[in-house]
């Protein structure tokens, strides 16, 4: 009797071609990055942001698509776990969002949005404080935004600990620009 893991070895490898929506989701310089902080700036490939108030964030715009799964990630760095988070929205009310929790180190935050709407006011935070006072700098680097309907086709996409695990195939689990991605 073969065992699962001679199974799983032995099932044929897929591939597909993912692309990542972000524009310098490795933080080269914050020129397509909007924030309503007191500053955004960049160093080394990574943001450094401080709000002044609550739900201040980072982010940029896309557009998404009625129906359809969204798959954002990035890492996060912040002095306090309470209230700093990721995530992504289609603009009218239909979120997905993951907490930090990991007080001054970096942490892989990702979360999967299925969008209610067709817009092109959604967008991928790559850092929200919800935090109400004591704000300090928090850092994000290496954002990616995948529209896995397109990439995996409706009804096929997959679920986040599946596409945490083919992040893997990439240094910092960043895509960058298209690439193909192989999974079983």
């Amino acid at each position: 009797m073969i065992n699962k893991l001679e199974a799983i070895l032995s099932a044929p490898r897929k591939s597909v071609s993912l692309t990542n929506m972000v524009v310098d989701g490795n933080f080269p310089n914050r020129d397509n990055w909007i924030d309503n902080g007191t500053y955004l700036t960049t160093s080394s490939n990574e943001a450094y942001f401080l709000a002044n108030s609550s739900s201040d964030r980072v982010y940029q715009n896309k557009s998404v698509v009625a129906g359809r799964k969204y798959y954002a990630c990035v890492w996060i760095k912040a002095t306090s776990g309470a209230n700093v988070v990721m995530g992504a929205a289609d603009g009218f009310g239909t979120s997905a969002n993951t907490s930090y929790t990991g007080a001054g180190l970096y942490q892989f935050l990702s979360c999967i949005l299925t969008s209610a709407n067709t817009t092109a006011a959604g967008y991928i935070n790559a850092i929200r404080d919800e935090r109400n006072s004591g704000w300090d700098v928090v850092n994000a680097k290496y954002a990616s935004f995948i529209d896995l309907t397109t990439a995996f086709g409706a009804g096929n996409e997959p679920n986040k600990q599946t596409m945490d695990n083919i992040m893997e195939q990439w240094t910092d689990k960043w895509l960058n620009g298209t690439q193909t991605a192989y999974y079983y």
